[in-house]
């Protein structure tokens, strides 16, 4: 079935949904988790009961690693909203019993009273094993899907801030003074030990959230039962996620090594929180000292997320193996930290994991990001089903190892883990290099094109479709893509984002002819072809060594190629193909040539288009000006455009090598996602909205307007009709452009130019175009008006 180019456009997105309700009962959730863990195992180490925390952090793992296909099935059967709410009041259940527990009401021996411990911990597991599948399988349900992935940064954002929150006021709140009135309330508490007040403040703490939760789950909106599922139950759902993770060795190598890597973080930052525990107690911190550490460790990846945040899913062959090493860097030193002198040990080791942490975030975030756009749509539910498995089952893994080896120093138990995060990244490095790059994405990513997008995106805030779905180009097979030319500024963005492929990009020579751009030239590889418009009949002979330059690198060199068949940047809204020859001829010189769509939307009214003024931009101006907004944002505050990149191998592109035939398909694609002209503010104290500029006028103001006489006019429409092999009573109009309307090609537009100059001479020159017959017009107009000046 044939695709037409506009409906290869983005769906627009829906009208936004409440959030507060998922937000608030999934972030009070989070919170409980680690709050409540973070003060009963700080408790176990100051009473020397190292052990404990293994056996807490395996049990927290196990429902997880037991019940995720069960619940999943529960959670595809049942309404999504009473199971959310189910699951709240299972939590407000363990978080009563587990406050009973803890405050010692009835003075519980020692074994059931840490037993009772370890219960409501694994009690809180599973609710929250029930919870997680329900409340992500509803995004989808109140969220469009061009929302779902903005929905998720959000929730992953207030978890993060909760987890933080948890573990820091976990410690803080054991460190309270006694208090009186609670010292009444529990006498029997107060027998144990000096936490008292502690005990009382967590438990009320816990509760009180829990009732939150239940409130806010309330909130989330009913929607419609899905089909009945006719899945069995999975009663054997560990056995059957194991087999389908042993699986994607064979038939998906890279999002095997992706689950992997996944699955390695979060068992890793697990056994590392368990070691600053103990640590913190061998190096004689207090509980809320020993809780920050935790904190500089998870404020770090919260810091590395935002960072790796700003590129796409892409990024993570080759930020891997570097942000992994320094995962393995940050734990060798932290294992060293005894050997600090005593004043800056806290310091010093609160720095450490807030690196350690940076170097985390960068290396999680494009591995959960590639996990989840990976698979096709129909087995994203397995697939995140599997990685849900595979990583609590590092996580009960890493608690086990934690226990067999608690009787070691925590230092020692650092450098151990930073041995074993080695060897991993040992083998995660070499399972990289040996992975098939079959998708675009796998290797459009290089060292320059991750920094310019680095500062690219200091102003521009990118949307990046399509490079997954379309595979990575060969030598046997090279890619052309073609861009449509929005700005002056975009093909330094496109190519950006497709540095890994080196793709051979065209170039003025006028405008690289100078020592910095005869580098640059040498770098890229750059074909430069002369401008016809300024170099008039003389440029043909170098359009044409430049052409069959393109067709040698295509054909027999098997290098990339980036070209702008338009030729030029917009002159309106619209990109217009006009009667250019060269990707058509292209296409037909080389049979079987894969073809790359670029759709660049979101340029057109910035400083580098027309759109801005009216006016031809100056580049390096604009990019001077444009440096000075940055640094008066002091860089990472600026308001940033949108923009959005689209990319498409269509199997419906014209290939019959008729210009009358893909200019006006491409013309189509382009213009699918136009734009308005549209500014946004320079300086964050002026907000981030855009704003639509009305009225542009995209042609240069005329300092004095020029009078062609009858008998001048009527020898450029002849030139023009003969130019053109058109029928000499053909009907032309001032707004009749050259290309579009009349069929000229470039070599066509030298000659119309060469023809209406002064003896051979170009007619246009100082960067003026001949666009319409107007412009012929005025052109030749002015030229004998400088004339009669000059005389």
């Amino acid at each position: 079935m044939k695709t037409h180019p506009e409906q290869l456009q983005t769906q627009t997105n829906a009208p936004k949904s409440p959030l507060v309700g998922m937000g608030t009962t999934y972030a009070m959730g989070t919170f409980n988790d680690n709050f409540f863990k973070q003060a009963t195992m700080l408790l176990a180490a100051g009473l020397g009961m190292q052990l404990l925390q293994g056996v807490a952090t395996v049990l927290f793992a196990l429902p997880f690693v037991l019940f995720s296909a069960w619940a999943g099935w529960i959670a595809d059967r049942y309404p999504k909203r009473k199971v959310i709410i189910s699951s709240k009041y299972l939590e407000l259940f363990a978080m009563i019993i587990g406050g009973l527990i803890l405050c010692g009401v009835h003075g519980l021996p020692s074994s059931v009273y840490w037993g009772g411990i370890l219960f409501v911990i694994f009690t809180m597991s599973f609710q929250s094993t029930f919870f997680s599948p329900a409340l992500n399988g509803a995004i989808p349900e109140h969220f469009s899907a061009a929302q779902v992935p903005k929905v998720n940064a959000i929730l992953k954002l207030a978890t993060t801030v909760t987890i933080l929150m948890g573990i820091a006021l976990g410690g803080i709140m054991l460190d309270l003074p006694a208090l009186a009135v609670f010292e009444n309330l529990a006498p029997a508490a107060l027998a144990q030990d000096s936490h008292v007040s502690g005990r009382i403040g967590i438990t009320l703490i816990a509760v009180f959230v829990s009732l939150v939760g239940i409130v806010t789950a309330h909130i989330i909106k009913k929607t419609p039962l899905p089909p009945f599922s006719r899945a069995p139950f999975p009663l054997w759902g560990p056995v059957d996620s194991l087999r389908q993770l042993g699986a994607l060795v064979k038939t998906d190598p890279a999002l095997f090594l992706a689950i992997i890597g996944e699955a390695f973080f979060y068992g890793i930052s697990l056994y590392v929180i368990n070691c600053l525990n103990n640590l913190g107690k061998q190096l004689a911190f207090s509980n809320t000292q020993i809780s920050l550490l935790s904190v500089a460790l998870m404020m770090g990846v919260c810091i590395g997320a935002f960072i790796a945040g700003r590129h796409e899913a892409a990024i993570w062959r080759k930020s891997l193996v570097p942000s992994g090493l320094s995962i393995t860097a940050g734990l060798f030193l932290a294992g060293l930290s005894p050997c600090l002198p005593s004043a800056i040990q806290f310091g010093g080791l609160f720095f450490i994991l807030t690196l350690t942490g940076i170097g985390g975030g960068f290396y999680l975030i494009p591995l959960v990001s590639f996990v989840q756009i990976r698979p096709a749509a129909f087995e994203k539910g397995k697939i995140l089903g599997v990685s849900n498995f595979s990583s609590f089952l590092a996580i009960l893994l890493s608690g086990l190892m934690f226990s067999l080896m608690s009787a070691a120093s925590p230092d020692m138990l650092l450098l151990l883990g930073g041995i074993f995060a080695l060897g991993f990244m040992i083998w995660a490095g070499h399972r990289s290099r040996g992975l098939p790059d079959n998708r675009l994405s796998d290797v459009c990513i290089s060292p320059l094109g991750f920094f310019a997008r680095f500062f690219l995106k200091l102003r521009y805030k990118f949307t990046v479709r399509g490079l997954d779905q379309i595979p990575a180009p060969t030598p046997d097979a090279p890619i052309l893509f073609l861009p449509n030319h929005p700005a002056l500024i975009d093909p330094f963005i496109v190519y950006a984002h497709l540095s890994g492929v080196h793709p051979r990009p065209l170039a003025d020579a006028r405008q690289f002819d100078n020592l910095p751009g005869r580098l640059v030239v040498k770098l890229l590889k750059m074909v430069v072809i002369p401008d016809s418009q300024k170099d008039g009949a003389q440029a043909h002979p170098g359009i044409i060594r430049g052409m069959e330059a393109i067709t040698r690198a295509l054909s027999t060199e098997g290098n990339n190629v980036l070209f702008y068949p338009s030729g030029r940047i917009y002159r309106s809204d619209r990109e217009a193909m006009g009667a250019n020859s060269g990707a058509a001829g292209l296409i037909k010189a080389i049979p079987g040539l894969r073809v790359v769509l670029i759709r660049t939307t979101g340029l057109w009214g910035s400083r580098f288009s027309y759109g801005f003024t009216g006016n031809r931009p100056s580049f390096f101006r604009e990019l001077g000006k444009g440096i000075l907004i940055l640094l008066a944002n002091f860089l990472f505050f600026t308001p940033r455009r949108k923009i959005k990149l689209e990319f498409v191998e269509s199997p419906d592109l014209p290939r019959t090598g008729d210009k009358t035939q893909l200019n006006p398909w491409l013309d189509v694609f382009y213009n699918a996602a136009q734009r308005p002209a549209f500014t946004v503010p320079c300086f964050f104290w002026q907000g981030s909205g855009e704003k639509v500029l009305m009225g542009t006028n995209t042609r240069e103001e005329k300092k004095e307007k020029a009078v062609i006489s009858a008998e001048m006019e009527y020898a450029v429409y002849r030139a023009i009709r003969e130019t053109a092999g058109l029928c000499p009573d053909e009907s032309l109009t001032r707004e009749k452009t050259l290309g579009a309307d009349l069929g000229m090609d470039s070599f066509m537009l030298m000659a119309l130019s060469a023809r209406l100059g002064d003896s051979g001479k170009p007619l246009v020159k100082k960067g003026r175009e001949l666009v319409t017959v107007g412009d012929c017009l005025d052109a030749v107009a002015e030229n004998e008006l400088t004339k009669n000046k000059g005389l």
